[in-house]
């Protein structure tokens, strides 16, 4: 049974190596490319990568959220995107109102089929820098991504895998959250991150603890540093809530539509992710508070509704982390843990 009781349907135990449950298939052949996507209005925009002969259209959108200060973090996020095992992705970079942006990815340009940087006035929106993002991404699996964010190089290969084979889900990728502990990168000298994951991270090789919250309120664990579904569900649920200015719940509300319309909320280990540290000083994390009694009305009514409709959540809730987690184990052992020796120990001793 898994460690906090939730029910996993076509898998054994937590503790067995089979948690993603689906076996290994090729992508489907993609058909040629469509049209290159004009901005829309309010943007200031550069395209990359305009090619003047037909494309395959990529496999996967990935639309990176940035702001200002962000710089070198997008610097880093960009060129572990560089290194993704799978390749024929575009890349669109979303910009509340940082300057001097646009400089920075003339060094990535040929890298990807498409490459686009668009720019508004601040305005302190991450779901509006996602929402303007999609509606532009030509691919029909969107993967979105926080410039702060630094994907192991199987990452997208494994989002589009899980989404090949629960193409109603909406996949939530394991990321460093936990800001109390901190290590140096495993793939950028000099660079400091946050590493350990407090929703579920690897005891071993092949068991995995998970925090209970999994099981009686998963969407409040939905975290939008990176995630990532088809299109064709962000056309059903809708755009995300652009009402929710500032940091926070954003990410929360949009898991509970899912969970609502009865889709898959997949944790997905294998697409795990380094967070580069950086400080909460900013005018988005500050004016946070003054926003959230809104968020949390909204959210608390969605509970409701949830609650009223009486379906059980248990077969909606997938863990797979399967092809990453002994490899993500033994970085653990080798690199993380000897930077802070007692995180997983003090972690486990935060929860019931």
């Amino acid at each position: 049974m898994p460690a906090i009781g939730i029910s996993m349907p076509k898998t054994t135990s937590i503790k067995s190596k089979t948690i993603c449950w689906f076996p290994t298939a090729p992508f489907r052949k993609p058909p040629l490319n469509r049209p290159i996507c004009s901005a829309g209005p309010g943007y200031a925009s550069l395209n990359f990568a305009q090619k003047e002969v037909l494309m395959p259209l990529p496999v996967l959108s990935v639309i990176i959220s940035t702001s200002a200060g962000r710089q070198d973090h997008l610097d880093h996020c960009l060129q572990a995107l560089a290194r993704q095992t799978l390749q024929n992705f575009e890349v669109l970079v979303m910009d509340d109102g940082s300057e001097g942006m646009a400089t920075r990815l003339k060094a990535f340009e040929g890298l990807w089929p498409r490459l686009e940087y668009h720019r508004r006035a601040v305005d302190y929106n991450l779901s509006r820098s996602r929402n303007r993002g999609a509606a532009l991404a030509q691919a029909d699996t969107l993967v979105f991504v926080n410039g702060d964010v630094l994907l192991n190089p199987h990452a997208l290969e494994n989002y589009a895998l899980t989404l090949e084979r629960l193409p109603e889900a909406l996949c939530w990728g394991y990321v460093g959250c936990r800001k109390s502990v901190s290590a140096a990168s495993l793939w950028f000298e000099g660079v400091e991150v946050n590493w350990l994951d407090f929703r579920f991270f690897p005891l071993s090789e092949s068991e995995l603890y998970l925090n209970p919250g999994l099981k009686y309120a998963p969407h409040t664990l939905a975290s939008g540093h990176h995630f990532a579904l088809r299109r064709s569900s962000w056309q059903t649920l809708g755009p995300l809530d652009e009402s929710f200015q500032f940091w926070g719940e954003e990410d929360v509300e949009y898991a509970l539509r899912g969970l609502l319309a009865q889709r898959p909320m997949v944790f997905l280990g294998d697409a795990w992710a380094e967070h580069q540290v950086h400080a909460y000083g900013e005018v988005f994390h500050v004016q946070a508070p003054q926003a959230l009694e809104q968020k949390i009305n909204k959210i608390i009514a969605m509970e409701n509704r949830l609650n009223q409709a009486q379906k059980s959540m248990n077969d909606l809730i997938y863990i797979i982390f399967e092809r990453e987690q002994a490899g993500f184990y033994k970085s653990l052992q080798s690199h993380y843990l000897w930077q802070n020796p007692d995180a997983i120990i003090r972690e486990m001793g935060k929860m019931p």
